[in-house]
C-alpha cells in the first residue's frame, strides 16, 4: 500500500482519530484533573474560572464588545471588589495556567505519536524502501539517492519555544506519560507549574541560539542516526552516499536580517557552542558504546578516545582532533578488531555512530550568516567612495553584464581604519570570520550567505566582491551565495537572473 492510500484511507484516519481520543484527549482529563490538586497557588480558581471567561469572550465578541469591556463586565462578576492589582493578579494566574495546559497537551501528543501518527505502519520512507525492494529497483534508488538532499533549516524564532528548563520537564512528563508513571507525571505537573514560563530578561542572540540548540541535541541527533542507519541497509546505499542525505541550518547567531543584534561575536560564539554540542552527543555515545564493547583492544580505546573528548569539553585542550578523519580512522580500526576478532557483536552500534560523526562532524548544524540585499549594497557603495580606483567613475552607467565583471574583477583587501561605521566594520568582520570557522570545525561549520530582498545577479557580485575586499583569495572562496528573492517584482524576474549568472561565463567560477 502507498503512502498516499494510507493517507486517503478513511479507515487509516479514523483510526488515528480514535488513537487522538483515547491518548491524548481522555488522558488529558485525567492528568489535567491531577494538576488542580496541586498546592500550586491560585491554580484551582483559575481553572474554575475559565470555562465562563471563554464564554464571555466568545458571547461579548458576538454583541460586538471590546476586548477591554469584556474583561471589565466578567471581573464585576465573578471577581467583585477587586482592585487594580488583584484583577492584574488573577489574569496573570489565568495566563499560567493556560500555559501549562498547553505545556500538558504537548507532552501527551508527544507520548502519543508512534499510535496517532501510525508511524510505524505510515512511514513514507519505509514505504518507499519496500517498494523499491518488492520492484527489485536497489541500483536505480541508490543513483537517485546520490543526487539527494535535504536540509531542514533551525530559523530564529525563539518566541515559538518554550524555555530550556520547560522543554526538559515536557520530555520527561512524555516519558512518564508513555509508562503510565503516574507518581512521576504529578511530580514533573508541580514542577510545570512552579517553573517559569518566561525570561526576566530579554534573551540575547546567542540565548535565543543556545534555546533552539535544545533540539538538535535531544531530537535531530538520534533521529538523523535512525534515519541514515536504515538507508544504510539498503543495497548499493552505503555511507558515502546516505551521509550527505540529511544535513541542519542553523540561522540563530547568523540571521543579522532577522535580529539586528546579531554581531560577529555572537556568530563565533554559536559556532563553537555547536561544536561543543556536538562533542558532547559523541561523548555520551561513547560512554554508552562501552557498555557493550567491552572487549580488549576495543574498550580501551573507546577510552582513550571519551578522554579526547572530554579534554576539550573540560577546556583542557582547545582542540580534541585536528580533523574528523583522525576520529574517523580510529573508528576503523576497531570496526576491523570486531569483524575479525569478536564475531562482529554488537558491530552495528560502532557502526551507527560512525555515521552519525560523517553525518554532523565538528558542526553539527551550518550556521548559516543573512543579510539584506540593502545593507551590504550600501557597505559596499561606502567602500567605494573611499578607495578611489576600485572601480570605473563610469561604473553605474554600464550595462548590467559590465558591472558584474567589473565586481567579480576585484582584488585586494580594504584597510578597514579609514572607516569608523560599526555595521560595516561588523560585517568585515564577519567575512572573515567565516573562514575561522570553517578552518576549525570544517567547511560545513558556516558555507551560506544569505542575501534577504535580493534584486538580481548584481546583487551575489556586490557580495562576492565584498568576500574578495575582506581578504578572501578567489580560489578559497568556500561559500555559497544563496539569493532570496520574496519582492514580487524580484521573485517575477528570478528565474531570468538565475539563468543569467548560469550563464554568464565570469560567474562560473563561482559556482
Amino acid at each position: 500500500m502507498s503512502q498516499d492510500s494510507i493517507n486517503q484511507d478513511p479507515v487509516n484516519r479514523e483510526k488515528g482519530s480514535d488513537a487522538y481520543k483515547n491518548q491524548v484527549e481522555l488522558k488529558y482529563q485525567l492528568y489535567n484533573s491531577l494538576f488542580l490538586t496541586l498546592p500550586l497557588d491560585a491554580v484551582e480558581q483559575a481553572s474554575l474560572l475559565l470555562p465562563l471567561l471563554e464564554e464571555a469572550g466568545s458571547k461579548g465578541l458576538e454583541e460586538g464588545q471590546t476586548p477591554l469591556d469584556i474583561i471589565d463586565n466578567f471581573l464585576e462578576v465573578h471577581r467583585p471588589g477587586s482592585n487594580e492589582r488583584e484583577r492584574s493578579n488573577f489574569l496573570f494566574k489565568v495566563i499560567q495556567y493556560v500555559e501549562r495546559q498547553v505545556a500538558l497537551v504537548d507532552a501527551l501528543e508527544d507520548a502519543a505519536l508512534v499510535d496517532v501518527q501510525e508511524t510505524e505502519t505510515a512511514n513514507r520512507l519505509r514505504v518507499l524502501m519496500e517498494r523499491v525492494e518488492r520492484n527489485h529497483l536497489e541500483e536505480k534508488f541508490s543513483r537517485q539517492l546520490d543526487k539527494f538532499g535535504a536540509r531542514v533549516i533551525l530559523t530564529a524564532h525563539p518566541t515559538q519555544f518554550y524555555p530550556g528548563p520547560v522543554l526538559g520537564i515536557i520530555a520527561d512528563l512524555a516519558q512518564a506519560i508513555k509508562c503510565n508513571d503516574v507518581a512521576r507525571a504529578r511530580d514533573l505537573l508541580q514542577q510545570l507549574g512552579n517553573t517559569p514560563f518566561y525570561n526576566k530578561e530579554k534573551p540575547t542572540p546567542y540565548d535565543e541560539a543556545i534555546q533552539l540548540s535544545w533540539y538538535l541535541s535531544n531530537i535531530f541527533y538520534p533521529v538523523f542516526g535512525e534515519i541514515i542507519d536504515s538507508l544504510t541497509k539498503m543495497p548499493g546505499v552505503n555511507e558515502d552516499i546516505a551521509s550527505h542525505v540529511l544535513s541542519v541550518g542553523f540561522w540563530p547567531g547568523g540571521d543579522r536580517d532577522g535580529n539586528p543584534f546579531v554581531t560577529t561575536d555572537t556568530t563565533r560564539r554559536v559556532a563553537e557552542k555547536l561544536r561543543s554540542n556536538i562533542l558532547g552527543c559523541y561523548h555520551r555515545d561513547i560512554r554508552e558504546l562501552k557498555r557493550r564493547l567491552s572487549f580488549s583492544g576495543v574498550h580501551e580505546e573507546l577510552t582513550s578516545i571519551e578522554q579526547t573528548l572530554y579534554s576539550e569539553l573540560s577546556g583542557e585542550v582547545e582542540e580534541c582532533f585536528s580533523s574528523i578523519d583522525e576520529i574517523l580512522a580510529r573508528l576503523d580500526k576497531l570496526v576491523a578488531i570486531i569483524r575479525d576478532q569478536h564475531q562482529g557483536l554488537y558491530l552495528d552500534l560502532l557502526l551507527s555512530f560512525r555515521r552519525k560523526i560523517r553525518i554532523f562532524g565538528f558542526h553539527f548544524a551550518s550556521l548559516d550568516i543573512r543579510q539584506d540585499s540593502r545593507v551590504l549594497r550600501n557597505i559596499f557603495n561606502t567602500v567605494r567612495e573611499q578607495t578611489p580606483g576600485l572601480l570605473p567613475d563610469d561604473f553605474d552607467q554600464l550595462p548590467e553584464a559590465e558591472r558584474i565583471d567589473k565586481l567579480l574583477a576585484i582584488k585586494g583587501e580594504v584597510d578597514l581604519s579609514q572607516f569608523d561605521d560599526a555595521l560595516l566594520l561588523d560585517t568585515f568582520e564577519c567575512l572573515r570570520a567565516i573562514k575561522d570557522i570553517q578552518k576549525r570545525n570544517q567547511e560545513a561549520a558556516c558555507h551560506r550567505y544569505i542575501i534577504s530582498n535580493c534584486a538580481g545577479a548584481l546583487d551575489i557580485a556586490t557580495l562576492i566582491a565584498l568576500f574578495r575586499l575582506a581578504g578572501w583569495a578567489d580560489e578559497e572562496l568556500t561559500v555559497d551565495m544563496v539569493p532570496l528573492f520574496e519582492t514580487i517584482r524580484d521573485l517575477r524576474s528570478a528565474g531570468e537572473s538565475m539563468k543569467f549568472l548560469y550563464e554568464f561565463e565570469p560567474y562560473q567560477r563561482h559556482l
